[in-house]
């Protein structure tokens, strides 16, 4: 199905308010309050510790350092799946680079009380992450290594290889500060897909133009629609209004 260049702009918008809003969870409330998000955010946050005590400690080297080591994988990326498939996840990682560089983070949290930054600052790191998702758009590295990986073996999926990342992130961070920080973070993980799956659900009904089609009920009370390998979930309320969904 051919985009149109309004869908396009609409979906561009998208990526952008929600890169804006992912960034300014990280940079506002995750990095003053010491907190460490998932994935290769994560992990250049992680990095970004190793110019702390050098002549580029007063720049905001998060970013580059997000982007760079998103390269390896949108080359893995372009070679398994296609250069128009990836070539979203490239827009998006530029995006959330250039903000992570451009937002600002504060020498001192902005709100003093721990639990309250997490909570904030996860809720702003999924509703960010929930709009890119409903915005058609494809995550960091993370995501791409896991719809490698699971289109390769099929035990894996893109959830379990963006929670190993996460495991092994958080894990990092309870060696190198301490137990609070690593359970700090998961706290906002926790809030993040809270939010994320909010957003998700409402905008799950779906209507697949794809032949044949198995219709079976779940015991979570949606439908699974099974075309070959793939799978589609649509709201069970016959009220929903139905949509073309194109991913």
């Amino acid at each position: 199905m051919k985009v149109t260049k309004k869908e396009s702009f609409k979906r561009i918008l998208i990526w952008i308010v929600a890169s804006g809003i992912y960034c300014a969870g990280v940079n506002l409330f995750y990095t003053p309050g010491g907190l460490y998000t998932g994935g290769f955010a994560g992990i250049s946050q992680l990095l970004a510790l190793l110019f702390k005590n050098t002549q580029f400690a007063q720049y905001n080297v998060q970013g580059i350092l997000y982007f760079i080591i998103n390269i390896p994988l949108f080359i893995i990326g372009i070679k398994a799946m296609g250069w128009k498939h990836i070539a979203k996840a490239i827009v998006i990682v530029g995006l959330e680079s250039l903000c992570f560089s451009f937002i600002p983070i504060p020498s001192e949290p902005i709100i003093q009380d721990y639990l309250v930054n997490t909570i904030i600052g996860g809720a702003l790191n999924g509703l960010g992450c929930g709009l890119l998702y409903m915005g058609f758009g494809l995550g960091s590295g993370s995501d791409i290594i896991g719809m490698v990986l699971a289109k390769k073996y099929k035990g894996l999926s893109v959830g379990k290889v963006g929670l190993c990342i996460n495991i092994v992130v958080y894990a990092v961070c309870a060696f190198l500060f301490n137990l609070d920080v690593a359970i700090y973070s998961l706290m906002a993980a926790f809030v993040a897909s809270v939010i994320v799956d909010k957003i998700h659900i409402q905008n799950r009904s779906v209507s697949v133009n794809i032949f044949p089609t198995i219709l079976m009920r779940s015991a979570n009370g949606y439908t699974q629609i099974l075309t070959g390998a793939l799978l589609f979930l649509t709201d069970m309320d016959p009220t929903a209004t139905k949509r073309n969904t194109w991913w």
